[in-house]
């Protein structure tokens, strides 16, 4: 199993890159290990549709990012 800390980042957006490349590489090597914080955020899975899960002057008003998750919800 690898494990990978990304302790410096606390950016969603960042960190969900990170984990998209990280699985699209070592997938089919084994098991892999996430820890990472973000920041206050609202993140989404890559079927849900935007705009049913939250709104943009909610969002707004928060200052809340939105974020998708490509490997899920």
């Amino acid at each position: 199993m690898r494990c990978i800390d990304f302790p410096a980042a606390c950016n969603p957006a960042l960190n969900l890159a990170r984990e998209e490349h990280l699985f699209a590489g070592l997938a089919d090597k084994g098991n892999l290990l996430l820890f990472y914080v973000n920041t206050d955020a609202v993140v989404i899975g890559r079927n849900q549709v935007p705009w049913a899960e939250a709104s943009a002057a909610g969002l707004d008003k928060a200052g809340l990012p939105l974020v998708r998750r490509v490997s899920g919800g």
